[in-house]
């Protein structure tokens, strides 16, 4: 859902996996959806949810 506002959450990453945790609820969330981070406008990364 590339309209979505940006919802703040913590990344931890082990070894080629990540684990996001989001700091408030988000409707409609699905696998095989993306997921990016962003620190303003600066792409910091991304991958497929699952």
């Amino acid at each position: 859902r590339y309209r979505t506002s940006a919802v703040p959450c913590h990344v931890k990453i082990e070894g080629e996996k990540a684990t996001v945790r989001l700091k408030e609820p988000v409707f409609g969330l699905a696998k095989g959806q993306v997921a990016a981070f962003y620190d303003g406008k600066r792409l910091l990364g991304g991958g497929v949810i699952c």
